[in-house]
């Protein structure tokens, strides 16, 4: 992944797409290392998510 932010709807849906490869493997009985897999890009994501939402404050907060 480079340096470059991205924003937090962009995350979001991101982190939408995971959720529903989540429940399509759940459903499926995928294997442990998928589901793995899975759980730590959503966990990945919610990172960044909270990391680019706290840099948006911040940048808001200098503009006011």
């Amino acid at each position: 992944m480079s340096d470059e932010r991205l924003e937090p709807d962009r995350i979001r849906a991101i982190l939408d797409d995971l959720i529903r490869q989540r429940r399509r493997l759940e459903s499926g009985g995928a294997e442990e290392g998928l589901l793995e897999a899975n759980r730590l890009g959503i966990v990945y994501w919610q990172w960044q998510l909270t990391r680019a939402s706290s840099a948006d404050r911040g940048r808001a907060g200098a503009a006011a």
